[in-house]
């Protein structure tokens, strides 16, 4: 999947499907759709190395990471884009799923640095 039709995705179940498979190691739940299931994936990521930054006014919520590789900040942005939504939960999904689709870029950076 490329990272424009992750974007591209809506919350439901095609979206919770994708974060049970590709982030959750086949944990059924309504990732897009519930805070409380969602925390569960920043958690995920949160074991992985990254941090998740959340930003939430009213007009729209915005989900970015960074994690530290070889003492260097590598951000969601930098290999990617950060999230914009008006539901949190599917922005973190989003955002969960750009960092596992971009893991082969992440491995070349450990690598070569």
């Amino acid at each position: 999947m490329k990272d424009n039709e992750i974007l591209d995705m809506e919350s439901g179940r095609g979206l919770d499907n994708e974060i049970k498979e590709k982030v959750m190691n086949g944990e059924d739940g309504f990732y897009s759709r519930d805070i409380s299931a969602a925390w569960n994936v920043v958690e995920k990521l949160n074991e992985g190395g990254w941090r998740i930054d959340m930003v939430s006014s009213q007009e729209e919520k915005i989900v970015s990471g960074v994690k530290m590789i070889k003492g260097q900040p590598i951000s969601l942005n930098y290999l990617s884009s950060n999230v914009k939504s008006n539901n949190l939960p599917e922005a973190i999904c989003k955002a969960a799923l750009l960092i596992f689709n971009n893991l082969d870029q992440i491995n070349k950076i450990k690598t070569n640095k």
